[in-house]
């Protein structure tokens, strides 16, 4: 899986030793939504709601375009991986990339709170749309209502 691969690029240590990287994200075992790891996210979101500065104005467009940018941030350090260093992500780089994801990871817990959800919540409809998406043999392909 893309999303497998692409985090075990940066991650050397996970939260549960029974994990390695080719636990899949569908694993009902290790996404326990209603244990630990889910009630850390809602941890980070309260905290990271602590930092929001911007107007109420802005409420859902700020983290809109905050997550786009970090984003666009993150591949541009890949790319720049793929450029200037044949590939090879170093200590330091994976470092700064970890950087960026954690401020996509506080645009997303920021917008998600804008709409009214908890990241619980999400993570929630998430694993249930790709528990639906698998049930029916549909996770390859695309669009959104597959």
């Amino acid at each position: 899986m893309f999303y497998e691969h692409f985090f075990t690029l940066f991650f050397h240590k996970y939260p549960d030793p029974n994990y390695t990287p080719y636990t899949t994200y569908l694993d009902d075992k290790y996404l326990n939504l209603s244990g630990k790891m889910i009630k850390e996210l809602n941890k980070f979101q309260e905290k990271a709601l602590s930092f929001k500065d911007y107007s109420s104005y802005y409420d859902v467009l700020y983290p809109t375009l905050g997550l786009t940018g970090e984003a666009g941030e993150v591949s541009d350090k890949i790319k720049k991986v793929i450029r200037d260093h044949d590939g090879v992500f170093t200590t330091s780089i994976k470092l700064d990339i970890a950087e960026e994801l954690g401020d996509v990871l506080w645009n997303i817990a920021v917008l998600a709170s804008e709409l009214g959800y908890s990241l619980q919540q999400i993570a929630e409809i998430n694993i249930e749309k790709l528990n639906s998406r698998k049930a029916r043999d549909v996770i390859k392909g695309s669009g959104d209502h597959r």
